[in-house]
């Protein structure tokens, strides 16, 4: 019978690996004490259709899945904006900057292609009133 005073120390020696189910956590036993590694697997915002990016995007991981070919960028993002987009629609996603918002410190529309298996780091730069955002691609392994 389990001592219902006891805790998870109780159970786990030094060295050892514990993983939370719950919070979905894998944590080390070392010296007595219990660390966290890993954090919770990331949550994604899939998008299997083209869209146009939106400021209440901020902080999401943006997958682009078969289906995404275009995403638009047409807001107010400002200088505090971030998101990440993956592309693993099989194809080149074309990121579009239209209407008020354009990409760095341009001043006119344009696309980017983000190739298959790229990531896509966006930050609102707080050019042109807030509404640039800058881009940066990087290849997947």
């Amino acid at each position: 019978q389990v001592d219902p005073t006891a805790s998870i120390h109780d159970f786990i020696d030094s060295g050892q690996l514990l993983y939370d189910t719950t919070s979905q956590t894998l944590s080390i036993k070392d010296s007595g004490t219990i660390t966290k590694l890993l954090s919770p697997r990331p949550t994604f915002d899939i998008r299997p259709a083209n869209f146009t990016l939106e400021y209440s995007q901020a902080n999401n991981i943006i997958r682009a899945d078969a289906g995404c070919n275009t995403i638009s960028f047409n807001g107010q993002y400002g200088s505090g904006f971030e998101c990440t987009i993956l592309n693993l629609s099989g194809n080149t996603v074309t990121l579009s900057s239209s209407g008020v918002t354009r990409f760095n410190a341009e001043t006119a529309t344009r696309n980017i292609n983000l190739p298959n298996n790229s990531v896509a780091k966006v930050t609102g730069n707080g050019l042109n009133g807030g509404q640039n955002v800058s881009v940066q691609i990087m290849q997947m392994a």
